[in-house]
């Protein structure tokens, strides 16, 4: 899939995502959850929804690998 095509769908479906959230008929966050993952972490309108996300306290951080040692 050309990276062009792939961007317009992903963008698409966000776009359809918002209008579904402001529609009572429609369902959002399905068509928002597609988009994003169409367009991947690589595409700029992801990374800074993610990073607001983040800030707003909205999405946990990374969970960091247990060193294995037993805790006393």
């Amino acid at each position: 899939m050309s990276e062009a095509l792939r961007q317009t769908g992903g963008v698409a479906l966000i776009v359809i995502g918002i209008v579904g959230c402001l529609l009572p008929v429609m369902p959002g966050i399905p068509f928002l959850l597609a988009g994003a993952a169409v367009l991947g972490t690589d595409h700029v309108l992801v990374r800074k929804t993610y990073g607001w996300l983040r800030r707003k306290g909205l999405l946990k951080s990374e969970v960091k690998p247990d060193s294995g040692e037993p805790k006393t």
